[in-house]
C-alpha cells in the first residue's frame, strides 16, 4: 500500500493537484542544530535507548563518550539478541558495567543488562 501512495503522491504533485494543507501554528516546535555537546550518552538507559540514541545521532554529530580521558564516537549500533560474545573489558566513564572489545566490534550494556554492539 505504502509504494502504491508513494506513487498517487507524485503523480499529484507532478500535475500540480497536490493538496495544500498548511501546518497548524499550535504544537509546532523548532529542531536546532544538533552539536556535538548535546550528543553525549547517558549511561543509565536500556540497550534499545542507548541503540536509539547512538542511531540517531550517527554520523553527525555523532553519540559519543569519554573512554581513558578521550572522546569516543559510536556509530552503527546493532542490538544483541544473542548471547554476547567474548572480549577484553573496557571501562567507560559513566557506564555501571564495562564494555566488552570483541572481533566485530565494542560491546556495550544497557542498564537492563541488554547488550549491543557498535564500531
Amino acid at each position: 500500500e505504502g509504494i502504491k501512495a508513494m506513487v498517487e503522491a507524485v503523480q499529484l504533485i507532478a500535475d500540480g493537484k497536490a493538496p495544500r494543507i498548511p501546518q497548524p501554528e499550535e504544537g509546532a516546535t523548532y529542531e536546532g542544530i544538533q552539536k556535538k555537546e548535546n550528543a553525549e550518552i547517558s549511561w543509565d538507559q536500556s540497550a534499545e535507548v542507548l541503540h536509539n540514541w547512538i542511531r540517531g545521532h550517527d554520523k553527525v554529530p555523532g553519540a559519543w563518550t569519554e573512554i581513558n580521558g578521550q572522546m569516543v564516537t559510536f556509530y552503527g549500533s546493532t542490538l544483541l539478541n544473542s548471547s554476547v560474545p567474548p572480549g577484553e573489558p573496557l571501562e567507560i566513564k559513566g557506564a555501571k558495567k564495562p564494555g566488552l572489545v570483541t572481533k566485530n566490534g565494542l560491546v556495550l550494556l544497557g542498564n537492563d543488562g541488554k547488550a549491543l554492539m557498535v564500531r
